[in-house]
C-alpha cells in the first residue's frame, strides 16, 4: 500500500494540518499529539509542522468567539479568551498575547 502510494503519512499529516490551521485551529502541541495518535511518526510529524504559526492560529480560533466575551468586561474576557485557549492547546505566553491582542481591538 505504501509503494502504491495509497497510504502516505506525510501528506496525511499535511493535510491535518492545514485542516487544523483553517478550520479549527489548535496549538502546535495539541496537534502534534492528534498526529501520534493517529499513528504518525515524529519525523513526519516535525516536517509537517514546520512553520506552523501558533500566534496566527490563536487569533484565528479566538477572534471569532471574542465579540461574546466582551460584554463580561476586562477580566471576565481575559479568563474566558484565556481558557479557551489553553483548552484548544496554546501555551499561556501564546494565550496571553493573543488575548491582550483581541482587547486592545475591540471597538
Amino acid at each position: 500500500m505504501i509503494e502504491k502510494r495509497i497510504i502516505n503519512d506525510e501528506a496525511f499529516a499535511q493535510y491535518w494540518r492545514e485542516r487544523r490551521e483553517t478550520l479549527n485551529p489548535r496549538g502546535v502541541r495539541l496537534v502534534a499529539v492528534e498526529l501520534r495518535k493517529k499513528g504518525i511518526n515524529k519525523e513526519v510529524i516535525d516536517r509537517a509542522l514546520d512553520g506552523y504559526n501558533d500566534g496566527e492560529a490563536a487569533y484565528s480560533a479566538a477572534k471569532k468567539r471574542a465579540a461574546l466575551w466582551y460584554r463580561e468586561g476586562y477580566s471576565g474576557f481575559m479568563r474566558k479568551a484565556g481558557s479557551f485557549l489553553m483548552r484548544r492547546g496554546f501555551n499561556y505566553e501564546v494565550s496571553k498575547q493573543t488575548v491582550d491582542r483581541l482587547w486592545s481591538e475591540r471597538v
